[in-house]
């Protein structure tokens, strides 16, 4: 019993980042571009959007790897492991520029920042939400593994929607611009570090089942299929707007 509790912790502590890391993203990133680094407005908009788009095109891709991979540590606990350093580099980098001061410079490298960020999330979040199934199948198990994920995801949320702009406050400035840089770096360094540690813990403290079954072969065909579905052109809509 002692050791199914641990269990559901671990694999709750990997939506500290699921739920910490958006809420920030949310409350922070496009006020850091505009006031504290200087991006027109468009700009900001146009980096968003790609990296919107780059997430459309990379969570099915790492969905079908992590299906086909086969390892020591597991199909899906594997690329927790694998995620804990750009976890880390990428949120440091999407609040940090590194004195580039050039305009067109800098909507290139947040671009790519925020690409690289997507690229990380998706790198563990998606094995992250498949993995309950392989870990157990009792439908009561998950849904008691599913809601201790849910605290951990809402406490995340509301801690990450507070601290990170005393942080910011205490060491930049209280007015929003050029000052904050130093406390967005620090709030970068402490949030990424955590949200690195939550991987390694998941990792650390949770087991697939063995003897999982082998996965389906998806043409490209069926792979588009999906997109004639009206709902979830809608859904797609939906998403785009307002993530």
């Amino acid at each position: 019993m002692e050791n199914r509790l641990r269990t559901k912790l671990c694999y709750a502590s990997g939506d500290i980042y699921g739920g910490g890391a958006f809420m920030i993203f949310s409350l922070l990133f496009m006020n850091f571009l505009v006031l504290v680094e200087g991006l027109p407005v468009v700009a900001t908009t146009v980096i968003i959007f790609i990296g919107k788009l780059w997430d459309a095109v990379t969570d099915p891709i790492v969905g079908r790897i992590s299906d086909k991979t086969r390892s020591r540590f597991g199909r899906r606990r594997i690329y927790f492991l694998i995620g804990i350093i750009p976890v880390y580099l990428s949120f440091v980098m999407l609040f940090y520029s590194f004195g580039i001061e050039n305009v067109t410079a800098k909507i290139i490298y947040f671009t790519f920042s925020y690409m690289f960020f997507g690229t990380a999330f998706t790198i563990v979040m998606v094995p992250y939400n498949a993995i309950l199934s392989d870990i157990t199948s009792d439908y009561n198990e998950r849904t008691s593994f599913t809601t201790v994920r849910m605290l951990f995801s809402g406490g995340a949320s509301l801690l990450s929607a507070v601290i990170p702009s005393i942080i910011i406050k205490s060491i930049g400035s209280e007015h929003n611009g050029p000052l904050q840089i130093p406390g967005y770096l620090v709030m970068g360094l402490i949030f990424g570090a955590l949200f690195a540690a939550s991987w390694l813990v998941a990792f650390l403290g949770t087991k697939e089942r063995g003897n999982l079954p082998e996965p389906e072969k998806i043409t490209l065909k069926f792979w588009l299929s999906v997109f004639a579905n009206k709902a979830y052109r809608n859904f797609l809509g939906i998403f785009f707007r307002f993530r």
